[in-house]
């Protein structure tokens, strides 16, 4: 175990943040669009300068750079008609039934559109991203460039990147003259952040980024984009997350974690299916099993399952739970979980989150165990990673905090021996190192005669 007491120096900065909302003022957002939702640009003529409704084109920057912009836009951009793969105008344009962006060395542009998710949960979003102009020749011009698409609540603060949305152009020339068609089509679907349920206004907007090379850059365009709820399904659906970690977990101990169920028109019994080792259950203590099932009451209900995982050996661990039922597309959850020794610790891939099994109790005070940098280090080995605690913040504060090992099987050990390295600064008082028999791992902890 290490423990290290370190002193903090806290620096107050004060700055005038007047500047943020001035850049916003010169957008124009777009009205929010009910769902369901759909757009396929069939009626958009390829002349045409007008924006369908709910949508519009921004200025974010007047230089694109190698990251996605999640700042607010800074400016309106109009759309261009008539354009085509050999259109070489830095613009937002209108593809003959598609809407794209090409960005210049002076403009980096998004496209955006925007619904509201009102008395709406878990929103689906799908569309098709391709490449319209691509000047890549293996020669002068080499870029590629990346798009994703991101989402705001609201019309105002940054935007967030959605995982799973990136796409990039590809190394084969296609500038044919008058040519609209799509080169490297992609279909996206991705279900929108719980943030975004419930909302008056969630904006969503394209952003690019450059990649590599240089020469002329790609243009990217958007079709067929579908947004629903899970309320306007028709059709029984179970929604599950795609994946559940539990990170690192104990080797030889019970490990539990949780996620929540969505359905929409379910009518018969759900079940649940895991594989590898891991096991479900309606129960956070009990009943675990490698089958549960839930009837179309409880799933009404938005019901919990937990996940317990038991590991007997070290390393990765892997499993799916399936959701399957009559008429339900079967929705699969990819499960994972790292068994680590209970009985070795050096904290070095310790992050957000105390590793192996091990935890912070907080009685007293603000002050609490968290990770470090600020580790062991030694003439053969550089700073590694710890824990501490500091109890100065401004002056002294009281804390009294636990740093909890995870539970400990002696019983096959002749003489147990416990060795770890610690280090005080300042004042105060020092570490005291117990030891419990009787400590049930979530009660708080208490001196004798509580757990001794």
């Amino acid at each position: 175990m290490f423990k290290h007491l370190h002193k903090a120096s806290a620096f107050v900065l004060a700055c005038c943040a007047f500047l943020a909302g001035g850049d916003a003022l010169a957008q124009t957002n777009p009205q929010p669009q009910s769902l369901p939702y759909s757009q396929d640009f069939s009626s958009l003529e390829h002349a045409s300068t007008a924006y369908p409704d709910g949508w519009q084109g921004w200025l974010l920057s007047t230089s694109p750079g190698a990251n996605f912009r999640t700042t607010p836009a800074t400016a309106d951009r109009a759309m261009l008609g008539g354009s085509t793969s050999t259109t070489t105008n830095g613009a937002v344009h209108n593809y003959n039934g598609k809407i794209g962006f090409l960005n210049s060395g002076s403009v980096d542009l998004s496209l955006a559109f925007a619904i509201s998710t009102q008395q709406k949960q878990a929103v689906k979003v799908s569309f098709e991203m391709m490449t319209l102009r691509n000047p890549y020749d293996g020669g002068s011009n080499t870029r590629i460039n990346e798009v994703v698409l991101q989402y705001r609540v609201g019309t105002s603060g940054d935007f967030i990147n959605l995982d799973g949305t990136a796409y990039q152009n590809s190394t084969e020339k296609w500038t044919t003259s008058g040519n609209t068609a799509p080169q490297k089509l992609e279909t996206f679907t991705i279900t929108l952040p719980e943030a975004a349920e419930n909302q008056e206004v969630v904006q969503l907007r394209w952003a690019s980024r450059q990649i590599s090379g240089g020469g002329s850059r790609p243009s990217f365009a958007v079709d067929n984009i579908e947004v629903s709820s899970l309320s306007d399904s028709k059709n029984p659906i179970v929604l599950a997350p795609a994946s559940l970690a539990f990170g690192d977990v104990v080797l030889n101990q019970p490990n539990v974690s949780s996620y929540t169920l969505a359905s929409a028109n379910i009518t018969g019994n759900v079940q649940l299916s895991a594989t590898g080792g891991f096991m479900v259950s309606k129960q956070a203590t009990s009943g675990f099993a490698a089958s549960i099932s839930f009837s179309a009451e409880e799933m009404a209900a938005n019901p919990t399952v937990f996940v317990r995982v038991t590991p007997t050996i070290l390393g990765a661990l892997t499993g799916t739970i399936a959701h399957s039922g009559t008429g339900i597309a079967t929705a699969v959850t990819e499960l994972s979980a790292n068994a680590v020794s209970p009985y070795v610790q050096n904290f070095n891939n310790c992050g957000t989150a105390l590793p192996g099994g091990w935890k912070a109790y907080s009685v007293t005070g603000d002050q609490v165990w968290g990770c470090t940098t600020f580790g062991r280090e030694t003439e053969t080995s550089g700073r590694n990673n710890g824990v501490q605690i500091n109890g100065f913040a401004g002056s002294a504060r009281d804390n009294e905090d636990w740093l909890i090992s995870p539970a400990l099987d002696l019983s096959a050990f002749n003489i147990a021996a416990l060795s770890f390295w610690t280090r005080t600064a300042f004042q105060g008082p020092g570490l005291k190192l117990m030891v419990s028999t009787n400590y049930d791992g979530t009660s708080a902890p208490a001196l004798p005669p509580g757990p001794s």
